[in-house]
Order: C-alpha cells, then structure tokens, then sequence
C-alpha cells in the first residue's frame, strides 16, 4: 500500500533499533483470537501488531524479559465479518475458535449451555 505515516514510521524504527515483518494472515487471525478471548477484541489489522510480537517472540527476536508494547487501535466491531468467518466450522478448526452454540430461547437453555 502507500501508507500515510511511511517516512515518520520507518524513521521512528530506526531511531529505537526496531524492526519490521511481516504475518500471514491465518497468524492475524490467530491473534486476535487470542485478543478477542482475553476480552478486549480488535480488529484484523490491531491483531497483526500481536501476531508480529508473538513471531518476533518465537523467533528469539524478542528475549524472555523484555518488554514490549503492542499498540491496538482497531475496535473489534470495525470487521465483525472477520470474527464470524473465524468461529465458523471450518475443518480443520483453529486453534482459538470458540463455534457458535445454537440454543432455544430460554434461560435454562443458557445455564446448560454454559456448563458445558
């Protein structure tokens, strides 16, 4: 793309030693399921921030102990599509995906459900 902010983004990397990669999007996914069942939610594009930590992470980029901010900015309402798609039966399933539970209409329904 052509992003707005490239010349003060790569500038600001460079200036703190940071780094730059890129996540495939089953990755991003992952993320913000991750995100999404801590119960704070994001966007696809706020989750890349996390899947690019948890890469950087695995990688050895990021060392145990050190820390890091993730800036997500991204409400998780702006792609409901994206949450749907995920949780959907797909086989095989992800690994965070919590599938839909239909259920009547009644509260006992729900205590049911939710012992489960």
């Amino acid at each position: 793309g052509n992003p707005v902010s490239y010349e003060r983004a790569v500038r600001a990397m460079r200036d703190t030693n940071g780094v730059v990669i890129a996540v495939p999007d089953d990755e991003i996914l992952e993320a913000k399921a991750v995100v999404d069942g801590a119960g704070i939610g994001c966007e696809p594009a706020s989750a890349a921030a996390i899947a690019g930590t948890r890469r950087l992470a695995r990688d050895g980029i990021i060392k145990a102990g050190e820390r890091v901010v993730a800036v997500l900015t991204g409400h998780v309402l702006k792609d409901p599509a994206s949450v749907t798609h995920y949780h959907q039966e797909r086989d095989p399933a992800p690994p965070h995906a919590n599938r839909p539970v239909e259920i009547d209409p009644h509260l006992n329904e729900v205590e049911r459900a939710m012992s489960r």
